[in-house]
């Protein structure tokens, strides 16, 4: 009887470690666990807006702001650290759901410096997904990279402008929205 025990521990010690920390990390965000210590850890917010993805933003979706051209945007409740400004925004005729923060740079070199500092930051909480470069560079934009999960039904796109005003800005939806 020892052994049948010691062996389901084993096997439940193995099936936990085989599940990534990220994925762990997600899922206690989306039963609802509360913030690590430091609730400002990049990690945790961008966790956050992936588990957002799964449910339009539902838990980051805040009072409404403004709307234009057919699209609704609402205050997000928690902004990624640092950002200037976070919505969650809706457009009204395809009904995606999108999370989104943007970062002002005083120049290209420090919009640079920022756009390194978070795509390190996303690589570091969702190390899992793939990042993908954007080529063509789209019209106005310095710099761009996609991340997608390993289905690729969600991801994380990231741009930095080429011309003042410079911001970056990253946002997260479903693959078929970006």
């Amino acid at each position: 009887m020892k052994k049948h025990v010691f062996l389901a521990a084993a096997v439940l010690t193995l099936a936990a470690c085989s599940q990534s920390d990220t994925s762990k990390r997600v899922a206690a965000i989306a039963n609802g666990s509360p913030a690590p210590q430091s609730s400002n850890d990049p990690t945790h917010v961008i966790d956050q807006y992936v588990v957002g993805i799964n449910t339009d933003f539902a838990d980051l979706q805040g009072d409404p702001t403004k709307q234009a051209a057919g699209v609704n945007y609402y205050r997000a409740t928690k902004p990624l650290p640092g950002a200037d400004n976070c919505s969650v925004y809706v457009d009204s005729k395809s009904s995606d759901h999108f999370g989104s923060c943007d970062f002002n740079a005083t120049d290209l070199a420090s919009g640079k410096k920022l756009y390194e500092t978070w795509v390190s930051n996303i690589q570091s909480a969702e190390y899992y997904w793939k990042q993908l470069d954007v080529s063509p560079q789209p019209a106005g934009v310095a710099e761009a990279t996609l991340f997608a999960d390993d289905k690729e039904t969600r991801g994380i796109y990231v741009t930095l402008t080429n011309a003042a005003p410079f911001h970056l800005t990253i946002t997260f939806a479903k693959m078929s929205a970006l």
